[in-house]
């Protein structure tokens, strides 16, 4: 949601590292911790340029009885404002379960990557924010439960998150396939 940028993660993980550095005990914030920002504007924003792409087709449409909205109305959905990089972007990820699906694929495999390329010692955790508290459910809770392309399901006794922590978490107000309190990534010791 938004417009995120390299800068906006740089900023996040510099305050990051600022805390861990007040309780760290001298040990470096770089030799404990690998950050890694995963994106998926870039699917709203290709998403946007497609239906931009599409706008002559829809016009040049000749269905009977159809009132077409005018060529203004279908740029405004497209253009770079507060309402299609924030509000259309939750509506979108809520509402429109293909482009939905995408961005949680996405996410998956950026997660498994880091998961793949961690040492196996390793713990992982996720930090979400905003938007992202309800991809991260959403994606998180797929692992556990559906098949990845060779048929796998990710198991609880076999990798565990060490922390999954939610920052202005709207996932319960965002919620698609699974609730935020009846999924595998429920809050909670029982996890």
């Amino acid at each position: 949601m938004g417009k995120p940028t390299d800068d906006m993660f740089t900023q996040w993980k510099t305050t990051l590292k600022q805390a861990y550095e007040l309780y760290s005990g001298g040990e470096s914030f770089e030799d404990r911790f690998n950050c890694m920002n995963i994106e998926y504007d870039s699917i709203f924003e290709s998403q946007r340029d497609l239906w931009n792409n599409q706008i002559d087709t829809i016009l040049n449409s000749d269905v009977d009885g159809l009132q077409l909205p005018s060529r203004d109305d279908l740029e405004s959905i497209t253009e770079d404002n507060f309402f299609t990089t924030h509000i259309q972007d939750v509506l979108i990820y809520r509402f429109i379960p293909l482009i939905a699906e995408r961005i949680r694929a996405h996410v998956i495999t950026k997660i498994n990557d880091a998961i793949q390329a961690a040492p196996s010692s390793s713990k992982i955790s996720i930090i979400a924010h905003s938007m992202g508290t309800s991809v991260t459910l959403d994606a998180v809770n797929a692992m556990y439960q559906t098949p990845d392309e060779n048929g796998n399901i990710l198991s609880p006794g076999d990798f565990r998150f060490q922390t999954i922590a939610m920052v202005a978490n709207v996932s319960r107000t965002l919620a698609t396939r699974w609730g935020a309190y009846d999924s595998m990534v429920k809050p909670g010791q029982d996890n």
